[in-house]
C-alpha cells in the first residue's frame, strides 16, 4: 500500500490532506494536469482515470471504461475555463461516450452534445423505451404524484408555454399537449 500523507494507509493508494485550504474541507486532494505550456485547445484532455479488468485468464487487461474531463472550448486570455466531463463505458466490446456534463450544466445521456438540461438519446437498435419511473411501493394511495413539472420559479409559465410536451419522429413534430392560458393541460 502507498500513503501519500498517512504512514498507515488502509487501501492501494490512500492520499490525506494536509492543511485546510479554501472549499477543500481538508480531504485528499489528487491532481491531474497536463506538462505542457501551451493553450488548452478545444475537447483537450485534461485528465483521465481509466477501470481495466481480465477477460482471459492470463492477466490480459481489458479496459472496462474512463472517467474524462476535457476543455469545452479553447482558454484563452487566462479568464475562460470551460471544462466538460464524460464517463464512458463498455457494452459488449464497444466503448462509448454514456454520461456528459458541460459547463452549462446540461446533461447528456447517451450523447455528447446535450441540446437541453437533460438530453437522453435512445441507441438506434434499443427496443427499449428512453425514461421510465418506477413506484417501488407496495401500493399507491390516493393524491400520490409519480412525476412532478414544477414551474414555481415563473410565475408566467403557464402563458409561456404553448406546447407542454412535444412529440417528434424523423419527420418532425407530430404531435403536441398543450397548456391553455391558466395553466390547464
Amino acid at each position: 500500500n502507498v500513503g501519500i500523507g498517512t504512514d498507515a494507509p488502509a487501501t492501494d493508494l490512500e492520499i490525506r490532506g494536509g492543511s485546510v485550504e479554501a472549499n477543500s474541507g481538508g480531504g485528499g486532494q489528487l491532481r491531474l494536469s497536463s506538462n505542457d505550456n501551451t493553450i488548452t485547445a478545444q475537447s483537450e484532455n485534461l485528465g483521465t482515470i481509466e477501470f481495466y479488468g481480465t477477460d482471459d485468464g492470463e492477466g490480459t487487461p481489458q479496459r472496462g471504461g474512463y472517467l474524462m474531463m476535457a476543455a469545452e472550448d479553447p482558454w484563452a486570455d487566462n479568464s475562460e475555463w470551460g471544462t466538460y466531463f464524460r464517463v464512458y463505458l463498455t457494452e459488449g466490446t464497444t466503448e462509448g461516450s454514456r454520461l456528459h456534463i458541460g459547463s452549462n450544466g446540461f446533461i447528456g445521456m447517451a450523447t455528447e452534445f446535450p441540446e437541453s438540461e437533460l438530453h437522453i438519446k435512445r441507441g438506434s437498435t434499443s427496443t427499449q423505451h428512453v425514461l421510465q419511473v418506477e413506484d417501488a411501493t407496495e401500493s399507491v394511495a390516493a393524491g400520490d404524484i409519480m412525476v412532478r413539472l414544477d414551474f414555481s420559479g415563473d410565475a408566467n409559465v403557464h402563458s409561456a408555454l404553448a406546447k407542454f410536451i412535444s412529440f417528434h419522429d424523423n419527420g418532425g413534430e407530430i404531435g403536441y399537449i398543450a397548456t391553455s392560458s391558466d395553466g390547464v393541460i
